[in-house]
């Protein structure tokens, strides 16, 4: 009978092993689906960061470009200016009657966005061309120079920033004007050189 009870005992304790066994391992199958069930999970989650990452990034780098389109130096096919380098010696030595009739130099600026733009137009110093004229002690200073945008009125620079014209320009189209620049009558008689271009620059919208 004590035989039969160790043996019954045996199959009991295999039996146990067996199912523990089979347990053990739907378990660990369990959890292996699981683990992949949430590895897909955190790559999806992954992807979706990636791309919201990437298309942020791609906005706000639209947008900066954007607000560039309309500074001419990175963008010149967008807001662009046409002139002439202008070069005024002894010879534009000029009482103010004579400066009044001299020749005009024409500047033509052209709007290609789709905004309206306020502007101003500066006679800026073309310090390329002034580095190689080898005349640095023949330069004349800024308060020298007179202008005129009628014909009628003298007009001389306030300020080193030159400031001819301002005004705004209309999206899609172009406009021009005109000025007339000489050398103050003072310097008759002297070797004299100023070495200048028309730059156009946009105003910042103060409603904005």
């Amino acid at each position: 009978m004590a035989k039969k009870i160790r043996q019954l005992k045996k199959k009991q304790s295999k039996l146990a092993e067996e199912d523990i066994r089979k347990n053990s391992g739907k378990e660990i199958s369990h959890t292996i689906s699981k683990i992949k069930a949430h590895e897909r999970l955190y790559t999806f989650l992954l992807v979706i960061v990636f791309m919201v990452t990437i298309s942020l990034s791609v906005f706000l780098g639209l947008k900066v470009d954007s607000y560039q389109l309309y500074d001419s130096n990175y963008y010149p096919s967008n807001f662009t200016m046409t002139g002439q380098l202008v070069t005024l010696s002894e010879k534009n030595v000029l009482h103010d009657l004579e400066g009044l009739s001299s020749k005009k130099y024409k500047v033509e600026y052209f709007n290609n966005t789709d905004h309206d733009i306020n502007f101003l137009i500066r006679f800026a110093v073309d310090e390329s061309t002034q580095e190689k004229c080898n005349c640095m002690d023949k330069i004349v200073d800024y308060q020298k120079i007179k202008f005129s945008l009628d014909g009628e009125h003298v007009q001389t620079f306030s300020d080193e920033t030159m400031i001819i014209s301002a005004g705004m320009i209309k999206s899609r189209k172009s406009d021009t004007f005109q000025v007339r620049l000489w050398l103050d009558d003072s310097l008759q008689d002297q070797e004299c050189y100023f070495y200048g271009k028309f730059v156009l620059e946009e105003l910042e919208d103060m409603d904005s």
